[in-house]
C-alpha cells in the first residue's frame, strides 16, 4: 500500500462522518415544516446539493472498501 493510500485509509472514517453530517443537515432543512415557505425558491439548488452530498457519501464508502481490499491484499 502506498503511503498516500495509508493516510487516506487512516482518515476516511472521519471524512465519511463529516460527509454524512452534511447530508443530515440538508435533510433537516427539507424536514423543517417552514422549509417551503422560507426557502422554497432555493428548492432546486438545495435538492441538487443534497443529491451531490449523498453521492459523495456513496463514493467515500466505495473508496473505503477499495482501500480495505488493497490493505488486505498487501497483508496476505
Amino acid at each position: 500500500m502506498k503511503w498516500k493510500e495509508e493516510r487516506e485509509l487512516e482518515g476516511i472514517e472521519a471524512t465519511i462522518l463529516a460527509a454524512e453530517e452534511e447530508v443530515t443537515r440538508f435533510e433537516a432543512q427539507f424536514a423543517d415544516p417552514n422549509f417551503y415557505a422560507e426557502r422554497g425558491d432555493d428548492y432546486s439548488k438545495l435538492e441538487a446539493e443534497l443529491r451531490s452530498a449523498r453521492d459523495r457519501v456513496a463514493q467515500l464508502y466505495a473508496r473505503w472498501e477499495e482501500l480495505g481490499r488493497i490493505a488486505s491484499a498487501m497483508k496476505g
